[in-house]
C-alpha cells in the first residue's frame, strides 16, 4: 500500500547533500521542485562552476547532475513513503546531444506505474530496482539524456555521512 507522501522539505535535502556529497555545493547544485505524483524532480546548476575549457559546461559536471538527479529522485520517492534505504546507480548511459553555455537543469521523472512498483517492492520485499531517466535541459532546449538504473534496500537506521566514512554499520 503507498502512503500519502509527506512533505518535504528540499532545501534542507539539499544541505544534506552538502553535507555528506560535497561535490554537490561545489557544483551550486538546487532542488528547484519535486512532486510525488507524478513523480517528477527538477535540479539546477549554475553555469559558472561547472565550465570547461571551451566554455561550455564541463561533460563530468552534465554526468554528475544527471547521477545525482535520478538518485535525489528515488530517494524523495523513499523518504516520502518514510522508508529509509540506501540508494546506488549501478548503470548508467548518458548521451551529449548539444553544447550548453548558460545556466542550465535536469528533469528526472517517473510513469506512475513505475513508482507504484517500486514502491510496492520496497514495502513487500525490501529491496528494489528503478530505471530512472534524466534530460538535461538549458533554456527547454534538450542538451543530453542520461537513462540510470538504481538498486534500493531498506536499511534499519539512517546513518550520517560521519558514520559511512567512519565505517560504521558495515
Amino acid at each position: 500500500m503507498i502512503n500519502k507522501p509527506t512533505t518535504i522539505e528540499l532545501d534542507q535535502f539539499r544541505d544534506e547533500m552538502y553535507q555528506s556529497i560535497p561535490l554537490t555545493q561545489a557544483m551550486g547544485l538546487q532542488y528547484q521542485s519535486f512532486e510525488f505524483a507524478p513523480a517528477r524532480l527538477i535540479t539546477t546548476l549554475p553555469f559558472g562552476p561547472n565550465v570547461n575549457d571551451k566554455d561550455t559546461a564541463f561533460g563530468g559536471s552534465i554526468a554528475a547532475l544527471a547521477t545525482f538527479s535520478g538518485w535525489s529522485l528515488a530517494t524523495l520517492l523513499c523518504r516520502s513513503q518514510d522508508l529509509h534505504c540506501d540508494i546506488v546507480v549501478f548503470k548508467s548511459e548518458l548521451e551529449f546531444l548539444k553544447p550548453i553555455n548558460a545556466n542550465f537543469y535536469s528533469l528526472s521523472q517517473l510513469e506512475d506505474e513505475q513508482r507504484e512498483e517500486f514502491i510496492k517492492q520496497l514495502q513487500e520485499r525490501g529491496k528494489a530496482r528503478l530505471s530512472i531517466e534524466v534530460e538535461i535541459k538549458q533554456d527547454n532546449v534538450v542538451a543530453a539524456c542520461y537513462r540510470g538504473d538504481y538498486a534500493a534496500k531498506i536499511v534499519t537506521k539512517q546513518l550520517t555521512s560521519e558514520s559511512r566514512h567512519n565505517g560504521v554499520g558495515k
